[in-house]
């Protein structure tokens, strides 16, 4: 049911008021997600990436529509991006009158070597789109928040003391536990964060880097709405390790496998090739779906 309430626009859940636990995000914010997805060792030959990006459209962030398409095979950065952002802010624009006044991006997938590759491609196309469709509407360009998040380490925490623990979920530390020293990078704002409780096993936590701040929020302010995000994911009545906006950019691309199983998981005879021009689906899906989240 929560996913069928969530695909006809429904809300399943809202964080309480109390506290200002989404802090800024009050006001006039738009989410955004973006994630790649590349192809395995039993896909095609020449086989494509799938990219999925999300942005938020209500004030509760319980609303996320998205755009998913192929691109070349085994690039990480999203050549298409100006376009998909485009279109997120056709449907924001469409629902408020007016387009957000800062945009919140949460990128997964990202190595620390491709930072500033972010920074000089993907966030100058972002720039780039804002400033025409804005300067249409005669608002100022938005304010830029980047953070790169994701779960690809091997860093793990475990409680000193047992009132620190979390002792019904195989003693991990607690829901909520940020650690931002002493095993940070000391070129960048980043922080490791684990708002989940690990139903099994170790918990692994989510690793953030904030490369860009606009909107100069501090630390403490985006470590907190980064945990407070994790309980708004709809699928899940707890939170989750991975901030949602990037959960359901991953969800996109993998919506966007699906439509092409046969091509990227599959074993195919050696020598036979992806072709775009023969593919069954390249991009976005039915005209009556895109404005819902038809992916989740």
């Amino acid at each position: 049911m929560q996913k069928v309430n969530m695909k006809i626009g429904g809300i399943n859940h809202i964080l309480a008021p109390k506290g200002n636990p989404l802090e800024f995000l009050i006001t006039s914010t738009m989410l955004v997600g973006i994630d790649v997805s590349h192809p395995t060792y039993t896909s095609m030959r020449k086989a494509p990436s799938v990219v999925g990006l999300v942005a938020s459209v209500d004030d509760k962030f319980a609303q996320w529509l998205g755009t998913t398409r192929l691109q070349e095979g085994r690039v990480e950065m999203v050549a298409s991006i100006g376009e998909l952002m485009s279109e997120r802010l056709r449907v924001y624009g469409e629902r408020h009158q007016r387009y957000p006044e800062n945009i919140v991006i949460y990128r997964d997938g990202v190595s620390e070597g491709q930072f500033k590759t972010v920074l000089k491609e993907e966030v100058s196309a972002i720039e780039a789109i804002c400033a025409k469709k804005y300067a249409n509407k005669g608002q100022d360009p938005p304010k830029l928040v980047v953070i790169i998040c994701g779960k690809r380490h091997r860093v793990r925490f475990y409680p000193m003391h047992q009132k620190d623990a979390d002792l019904k979920h195989n003693c991990n530390p607690k829901s909520g536990t940020v650690v931002d020293r002493g095993v940070t990078s000391e070129k960048y704002h980043d922080f490791f964060i684990q708002p989940h409780a690990a139903l099994t096993g170790t918990a692994k936590p989510c690793h953030c880097t904030v490369i860009r701040d606009d909107i100069k929020i501090g630390p403490d302010v985006i470590q907190k709405v980064t945990h407070n995000l994790s309980y708004l994911y709809g699928r899940a009545t707890k939170a989750v390790s991975l901030c949602p906006p990037a959960y359901y950019a991953d969800l996109m691309c993998e919506r966007g496998n699906e439509y092409l199983n046969k091509h990227l998981n599959k074993r195919w005879p050696p020598g036979t090739e992806f072709n775009f021009n023969t593919s069954p689906w390249i991009a976005n899906v039915n005209k009556e779906l895109q404005d819902t989240m038809f992916y989740v």
